[in-house]
């Protein structure tokens, strides 16, 4: 897996895989506009979640350090921690282990995760929150992609849509239920299934 080097593309590359897990797990995910101290949010039968997406390559003592702050800077100089009235998750991913740890920002008591690898995570405080993506509401079946393809002597080349019958055109930042691929001219026609 190819991890882009600098700071702020990996964050955004990291924050794109958690939305699509997390569409994979049966989630609806939408990022906020504006200033937030959250990620993203994240919808299911559970309700509204603020996330925050970590990641990490950095070991140390035999487990992977996650620093869990929103900001260097203070009045004081000092970093400050996600407080539960900012963020209800941290979801912090270890690149080189491909897990993610969902933790609830109550449990967090410290600037700095150290999350254990694969092989140690039974033995760790933070083992009931590896892949626990049931914590934001996950369910069985997670995404659903139906295709099909029609062939139509009125449509010339290939006009496809993406998103839900409710929701032809409308933003595809928001992942998960299920989403169609068919020919545009019958969107509103949800007919047979072929595969492509």
């Amino acid at each position: 897996m190819r991890v882009p080097a600098e700071q702020k593309a990996r964050g955004q590359w990291v924050e794109l895989l958690f939305m699509a897990r997390a569409a994979r797990e049966g989630l609806k995910v939408a990022k906020p506009h504006g200033d937030a101290r959250y990620d993203v949010i994240v919808e299911s039968r559970t309700g509204l979640h603020r996330v925050q997406v970590k990641s990490t390559l950095f070991k140390r003592r035999e487990c992977y350090e996650c620093l869990c702050f929103w900001s260097r800077v203070s009045l004081t100089g000092e970093a400050k921690r996600y407080r539960p009235a900012q963020v209800d998750f941290v979801a912090a991913y270890i690149v080189p282990e491909n897990t993610w740890f969902i933790i609830p920002v109550a449990e967090i008591g410290t600037k700095t995760l150290y999350l254990p690898p694969n092989e140690r995570a039974a033995r760790s405080k933070y083992a009931k929150y590896r892949e626990a993506w049931k914590l934001l509401g996950a369910v069985n079946g997670g995404l659903t992609i139906h295709a099909s393809a029609e062939e139509q002597e009125s449509v010339v080349g290939s006009q496809f849509f993406i998103g839900s019958q409710e929701s032809v055109g409308s933003q595809f930042a928001v992942l998960g239920s299920q989403f169609a691929l068919r020919p545009a001219a019958c969107a509103p026609a949800f007919g047979r299934e072929e595969g492509l």
